[in-house]
């Protein structure tokens, strides 16, 4: 029988960060801190430092399949963990932050999570459950500037640390890249577990025109969370086609995202409708001090 002549490459996310790296490097990155000021980086940093997380990873033991947690809002060290960690043969697992405290301990325990990355300003949260858990290590993402004591770690000072070679986890297409958790469903909570291969096809399937049809030239904001079935994949597309990304953080009441509109002029916005209908309220309530920015598309 004949053979097909054609390349035989696996599909990889990693592909997708080696992409952005080199075809987008001055893309951005906003992301508002939990201060409200906003940090900007490029396509560039983010490639370097989604590298460092994985190189880190490893070094701290993780093994191939491990599970890694996040608890975070929408930002860029978020980002850096959705390719950072299976870049080192890893599994990112969002947890969903605005669960029970003892149903997200059920969750981390059945998916048996390894390591946990944190916003410091999740930690109340994290101390609710953290006797319930048995994370081995756990890195705080440090927004307040307060010290990370031992014995948690430091992500900004675990990257700063990581060895400076490395090379990509080998890996299946079918391998595990993420993993989320239903809710709202009967019963407990079930996971459904993405690979490499269904990423990426989603993600090339969502960047044609007649689905979000987003461009280069683009600038999207998600209020979807990150910890929302990945945010509908949208970070993979924006890494992909180098679009800038806009991260509220914390802040999603309507002033704070029509002050963020305004300030960075994002040409698309996604999340849920309740987000959109108290934003409509706040709008039709005072017209001359909000205004959404021109050709902005929500959806």
């Amino acid at each position: 029988m004949i053979q097909s002549t054609m390349q035989r490459t696996p599909l990889s996310l990693n592909q997708f960060l080696e992409r952005a790296g080199k075809l987008f490097a001055r893309s951005e990155i906003v992301s508002r801190l939990p201060d409200k000021p906003l940090v900007r980086h490029t396509f560039a940093d983010f490639h370097r430092r989604a590298l460092q997380l994985a190189a880190a990873l490893l070094a701290a033991g993780l093994k191939k399949g491990d599970r890694v947690a996040t608890l975070c809002w929408n930002h860029y060290a978020h980002l850096e963990c959705y390719f950072g960690i299976p870049a080192a043969g890893g599994v990112m697992h969002t947890l969903n932050l605005r669960l029970a405290a003892d149903e997200i301990a059920w969750i981390t325990n059945y998916a048996q999570d390894r390591f946990l990355i944190v916003d410091d300003i999740l930690l109340p949260l994290f101390e609710q459950f953290s006797r319930h858990v048995p994370f081995e290590k756990v890195i705080v993402v440090p927004f307040s500037g307060q010290p990370v004591s031992a014995p948690l770690i430091d992500y900004e000072a675990l990257l700063a640390t990581a060895p400076t070679t490395f090379a990509y986890a080998p890996h299946d297409e079918n391998d595990p890249v993420s993993m989320c958790y239903t809710s709202g469903t009967t019963g407990r909570p079930k996971g459904v577990v993405y690979s490499h291969r269904s990423t990426v096809i989603h993600t090339l399937m969502a960047n044609q025109p007649d689905h979000w049809g987003l461009k280069a030239s683009d600038s999207v904001l998600p209020v979807t969370p990150m910890f929302h079935a990945n945010c509908w994949g949208l970070p993979y597309v924006c890494v992909t086609s180098g679009i800038t990304m806009i991260f509220p953080g914390p802040h999603l009441h309507p002033e704070d995202l029509l002050d963020l509109f305004n300030q960075e002029q994002p040409s698309y916005v996604l999340g849920v409708p309740t987000i959109w209908l108290t934003m409509l309220n706040l709008l039709d309530s005072n017209p001359d001090r909000y205004r959404l920015p021109p050709n902005i598309r929500i959806l």
